[in-house]
């Protein structure tokens, strides 16, 4: 048996076919009542490589495009995101003229765009170096814009293949249902009177939803009291009993504060509270024996320290044999793909470089002797909790897609790449990827990407079920990879670049989500609160004058005259060849000098006392 709301819920389309796979009538008719409703194909948004599109419709634009006669084979593969395209054009003007160019054929444009490869035209100079061929480039990727517009007209124009995308746009991406959870019910034996401190609507609801999910993103607005939620619900976890030893990791500075809050909140709690002095060389192994072996209602400690504890070596090995694997695939895609060979060079390199550190992981636990420490499964974790998750949020991946700004660092950290296999490592002993929850109030800000790292931490299992395995295949789906022209680091022009900056098919996208993530926002805390308080408004400070104040200062003459330097040095980064050595200027760098120099010259310069 399960709860009526949790069963209404989630993946509701696979729960139908097994209630009716499984004669289920009751449940059937009550699975109908919530399936959601078909989008239309005028709210559906498909880019070229979208993997939900059926691979015959691909090979039927191919014949649109290069003649009826067009030898097309177009297969997907889920592991890599990837797709095998073999073409024999019928028209051979449509292939170099009226689709593609001499010098990149419409069938190669083609091949990119489905594979997310970079269209550029190269040629070898005098010195037998790589350049680019920027005329030729140009119109390669005008070309390329024709086919994408094309793709857009078409793809809905014949009544029978519009029929087939939306059947398989829905079954493949709008098949859930948000819960909703409700903690009105909830008692918090053991929490101080609310006469103390009174949960708002909100923190009952996000506690009822991990006592009985046990997997959640708490993105919740600054101030709306993630850290008395995050405490009642590992108390609520290990008073039940679905939690024997609930952790909690929290930033270095706010560890005592963690401590204090939590014996404010539950004056008898039992916790155990990791200093930085315990995980000094000489007391790490008693303080681990410690959590160990204590009957501990929560354990908090530092993120440095959560650091200290390795992960099961059986578990870590296994674990980073699937990520290396996953990274050999996304080579051989890259290396059998078109496009630019340096650029795919680098690609590679960057990718043979991810794979170089998990093996070098792999052979360090097989084959240099363990100290003394207890790993992560031996101290008895069986739920997590992170706050300030967005620290986590450079999680290495590996993609196909090459020069393209916006994805952030695919190379990530060894942080994120350590909490990455411990959340996996708590999903693994719990099973149905349970107990792990994630507090953040910025979980997506840098870049599109950080939603995609925020579910494959969270959601891990559903993301292989709808076929989001890899990074391009999420992106594919809900990412717009578009063409922008871009002022130049000099200021002197602009610059074409792709860049992944939209999403597309939100709706879907924020339901997808929605199944880890628990939203607050400052606009839904002031309606509850009116709702509880006869109509009363939010107490919030009120700005002066009722608005924001800009203050603009003009720039001094030392200031006009380090700007003229932050240009001439981005000059001579453009025109410098191939990439920066150690210590070289980049554009991080001029970029960081420029804010200081705006903020205050003194930064940059502190003789400079005008």
């Amino acid at each position: 048996y399960v709860l009526r709301d949790a069963y209404l819920s989630g993946n509701v389309r696979a729960k139908l076919i097994q209630a009716k796979q499984s004669g289920l009538f009751g449940n059937v008719r009550a699975l109908e009542e919530v399936q959601p409703e078909d989008v239309g194909a005028h709210e559906i948004v498909a880019r070229v490589g979208s993997p939900w599109v059926p691979e015959r419709v691909y090979e039927d634009f191919a014949k649109t495009l290069f003649g009826p006669g067009t030898g097309a084979y177009i297969r997907y593969t889920k592991m890599t995101a990837g797709y095998t395209v073999s073409l024999n054009p019928e028209n051979g003007t449509a292939n170099t003229s009226t689709w593609g160019t001499s010098s990149y054929p419409g069938t190669e444009i083609l091949n990119a765009l489905l594979n997310n490869r970079p269209i550029r035209v190269t040629y070898r100079d005098a010195d037998d170096n790589l350049q680019t061929d920027k005329p030729a480039t140009e119109a390669a990727n005008i070309k390329a814009q024709d086919v994408r517009n094309k793709f857009q007209d078409w793809l809905f124009t014949d009544a029978e293949r519009s029929e087939i995308l939306v059947r398989a746009y829905n079954d493949t991406n709008n098949n859930y249902v948000t819960r909703e959870f409700d903690g009105s019910w909830m008692t918090f034996p053991g929490k101080v009177p609310d006469a103390i401190v009174k949960f708002r609507r909100h923190q009952r609801n996000a506690i009822a939803r991990i006592v009985q999910d046990r997997t959640a993103l708490l993105d919740h607005v600054v101030g709306a009291g993630k850290t008395y939620t995050v405490i009642a619900a590992a108390m609520e976890l290990k008073r039940t009993g679905l939690s024997k030893k609930p952790l909690i990791v929290v930033p270095n500075h706010l560890v005592k504060q963690w401590a204090a809050d939590f014996y404010r909140l539950y004056p008898g709690a039992n916790i155990l509270t990791a200093t930085k002095k315990d995980f000094e060389k000489d007391n790490r192994r008693k303080f681990l024996a410690k959590i160990a072996t204590g009957d501990w209602d929560a354990v908090i400690m530092a993120h440095s320290s959560f650091g200290f504890v390795k992960p099961a070596p059986e578990f870590e090995s296994r674990f980073n044999a699937v990520q290396i694997k996953a990274i050999v695939d996304t080579i051989k895609q890259v290396e059998a793909g078109d496009g630019d060979k340096q650029q795919k060079k680098r690609t590679v390199k960057q990718l043979e470089g991810l794979k170089e550190r998990l093996e070098n992981r792999i052979k360090s636990l097989r084959d240099k002797p363990m100290d003394a420490l207890l790993d992560f499964d031996e101290i008895g974790v069986d739920q997590l909790f992170v706050d300030e998750a967005h620290l986590f949020k450079n999680l290495m991946f590996s993609t196909k897609m090459q020069n393209i700004a916006g994805l952030g660092d695919s190379s990530g950290s060894q942080r994120a790449y350590d909490m990455y296999v411990k959340t996996n490592e708590v999903m693994a002993k719990n099973g149905r990827g349970q107990g792990v929850v994630f507090a953040t109030g910025t979980p997506v800000s840098n870049s599109l990407a950080e939603m995609y790292h925020m579910m494959r931490y969270l959601m891990p299992q559903a993301m292989e079920e709808m076929g989001f395995q890899s990074f391009d295949a999420w992106a594919n789906t809900y990412a717009s990879v578009e063409q922008v022209w871009m002022q130049k680091a000099s200021g002197d022009g602009f610059k074409a670049q792709n860049r992944m900056s939209n999403f597309v098919n939100t709706p879907e996208l924020l339901k997808d989500f929605d199944q880890v993530s628990d939203t607050v926002t400052m606009d839904d805390i002031k309606s509850a609160f009116r709702e509880e308080n006869d109509g009363k408004e939010f107490p919030l400070p009120k700005l002066k004058g009722g608005k924001r104040t800009p203050v603009s200062m003009r720039k001094s003459a030392a200031q006009n005259a380090y700007m003229a330097t932050i240009a001439e040095r981005a000059q001579r980064l453009e025109a410098r060849k191939g990439p920066p050595q150690k210590g070289d200027d980049n554009t991080l760098v001029l970029m960081t000098d420029a804010r200081k120099a705006a903020m205050d010259i003194r930064l940059v310069d502190p003789n400079i006392t005008t």
